[in-house]
């Protein structure tokens, strides 16, 4: 067993993990759902639309991680012209492009609650409720909803897939065009 390779492995699950969980999961869970229980929707009522959404979240941020993950991308050329790998870099391209994905999908996932309460403003649903967009997935087990809030992770993960924040593939410029295409060309499919 190459301990030396399992370390290098180590740094970037350290990273992902961590990015996740402090940028994703308590964000979603402790602000974007503020006032639903979602692990008791999902655990206890055994919720589909809340584990779909929560699956497809988590998935979503592991192949952004993933992809992120430049490996020979990050190399350098140093002062002696000799060309190598910056680890450090591709750990940080990690981190900010985990970071930058979940803030373009809690970005749009706020968006999309605003844009449903004011649709259906002074709207109250079969069970009595106002309508609002955590409202339809945890407590109506809206799977629609749920779809609707994947939706916003997919387009998120085609546009980070444009991504060079970096500028270790040199086309940063031409990344964010490409990111902004892929954008339009989600919000155009919502209408």
């Amino acid at each position: 067993m190459d301990w030396n390779v399992l370390f290098y492995d180590f740094g970037y699950v350290a990273v992902a993990f961590a990015c996740i969980y402090f940028t994703g999961w308590l964000v979603y869970d402790k602000v974007a759902t503020r006032g639903y229980d979602v692990a008791h929707s999902i655990f206890e009522e055994q919720n589909m639309s809340a584990g779909f959404e929560i699956a497809c979240f988590f998935t979503m941020e592991i192949m952004i991680a993933v992809s992120a993950m430049s490996g020979e991308g990050a190399l350098q050329k140093t002062a002696e012209g000799e060309i190598v790998f910056n680890y450090a870099l591709d750990l940080e391209a990690v981190g900010v492009t985990i970071l930058f994905s979940n803030l373009v999908f809690f970005t749009f996932r706020y968006l999309a609650s605003k844009w449903i309460a004011s649709k259906f403003e002074g709207q109250i649903d079969q069970q009595g409720d106002e309508v609002k967009f955590n409202n339809e997935i945890f407590v109506q087990h809206n799977l629609a909803a749920s779809f609707f809030s994947v939706s916003f992770m997919l387009i998120m993960y085609f546009m980070i897939l444009q991504e060079d924040f970096l500028g270790i593939h040199l086309y940063k410029i031409e990344s964010y065009y490409n990111m902004g295409s892929v954008f339009g060309m989600g919000a155009i499919s919502y209408f």
